[in-house]
């Protein structure tokens, strides 16, 4: 590899950054909310609080999604958290440190979303959409747009959002998936930079039609 192909890739990666810095806020207000839900991916506790792969970072976004969260309640809105909830000889294991066992408070979800009728799923997998298909849950409320926030950035959120969107362009359905980037975060490790795939994993979703905005207003 040449050092203009390394040039490329860095002036492409500040065009990514520059262009998710400039993104606009969205007030929640101007979607039509009966048909709008909240999908809350992975914010369990052996994500932000204890276990292998517990994170600080996603363990920060806690509060922005418990106010988006008391805000669906208020309005009524359907609100889905999708929870890792693996059995102990799970197959995913052979890629990622065992973690969410079934039965154990690492599949929980965390204490600050309790108490909001927020309908659980468990997934074995990263792709909480194949868990449960979400468009089975929702069947009766017509849905059409998605509030995805949780982790990680870069795996779940990524997975799902990108699931949801080519499900609901199979079906012809115009539908809006928006995805706020104070409630999103992955994890950080040596070879892991979590602002890095943050901005390439969101810069992704761009790019596949997903509505990636700076935050949530009430």
């Amino acid at each position: 590899m040449d050092d203009k192909l390394f040039e490329d890739w860095k002036n492409q990666l500040k065009d990514y950054y520059y262009n998710l810095k400039e993104s606009e806020s969205l007030n929640i207000n101007n979607l039509d909310l009966e048909n709008t839900a909240i999908c809350i991916i992975d914010l369990i506790n052996g994500f932000t609080k204890e276990g292998p792969l517990s994170s600080e970072r996603l363990k920060s976004v806690i509060p922005q999604i418990k106010e988006l969260v008391q805000f669906g309640y208020e309005k009524n809105i359907p609100m889905i958290a999708y929870k890792d909830c693996h059995s102990c000889d799970n197959i995913e294991f052979k890629v990622y440190p065992a973690h969410c066992i079934e039965n154990t408070s690492e599949s929980d979800l965390v204490e600050e979303l309790k108490g909001y009728g927020i309908k659980e799923i468990p997934k074995m997998s990263t792709n909480g959409f194949i868990a449960q298909n979400t468009m089975d849950i929702l069947k009766n409320n017509n849905i059409k747009n998605f509030i995805v926030v949780g982790g990680c950035t870069d795996i779940c959120v990524h997975q799902y959002v990108l699931t949801l969107k080519t499900y609901m362009n199979e079906k012809n359905i115009d539908s809006r998936i928006i995805v706020p980037m104070n409630m999103v975060d992955t994890f950080e490790l040596p070879h892991h930079n979590a602002e890095l795939h943050n901005v390439m994993f969101l810069s992704s979703m761009i790019s596949n039609g997903i509505e990636v905005v700076k935050e949530i207003l009430y």
